[in-house]
């Protein structure tokens, strides 16, 4: 498992380093070229280009947050900014997950300035750019949600976040054969 960025509780301090976990500890990782500090960043593994994609986040100057925007490939010791033509609006806590299905990362949802603008947009990574997917049926948008792949069923499964000014308990289905989210109860 792979970890970067991050800030302190209290937001005062954002950090751009790399620790891997391997089951029993964490360790750093000495990297080059890290993209800047920040904080709600998303990153997930690309199989197929064997390296990980860090996408948005933010971080503090002042009291005013940064929101980012960029995309970044890690091969496990440099990172490469990468300069995709198309891209998502910049957000933080979004979700990231590999669909096996699709041979592609998907993203979804995320907001900016705690919540003051939350969304519900869902866009896939295609290796060299940002394509939006326009899916029928979105759940509500939200923010610090969490979404895995369930390769059995070939479907992204999302579960809760924050909504705006509300916690979301529900679980929602992704079918890209479809490109249908559904509402589970």
């Amino acid at each position: 498992m792979v970890l970067f960025g991050g800030s302190n509780a209290g937001d005062s301090i954002f950090y751009n380093d790399v620790w891997e976990y391997d089951g029993v500890r964490w360790t750093p990782r000495t990297t080059v070229n890290a993209p800047s500090p920040r904080n709600g960043a998303v990153m997930a593994f690309d199989p197929g280009r064997g390296r990980m994609i860090l996408f948005g986040g933010y971080q503090l100057a002042g009291a005013f947050p940064i929101f980012y925007d960029d995309t970044w490939e890690f091969d496990g010791l440099t990172w490469v900014r990468l300069t995709p033509s198309t891209r998502p609006v910049s957000r933080e806590t979004a979700t990231f997950a590999y669909h096996r299905g699709r041979g592609r990362l998907l993203l979804f949802g995320g907001g900016r300035a705690a919540g003051s603008v939350v969304l519900n947009d869902l866009w896939e990574w295609t290796g060299t750019d940002w394509q939006y997917v326009n899916a029928i049926s979105p759940p509500l948008a939200r923010w610090l949600h969490s979404m895995v792949y369930d390769s059995g069923r070939d479907k992204l499964v999302i579960y809760g976040g924050l909504g705006y000014g509300t916690d979301l308990n529900d679980t929602w289905e992704y079918s890209a054969a479809t490109q249908t989210w559904s509402n589970v109860t």
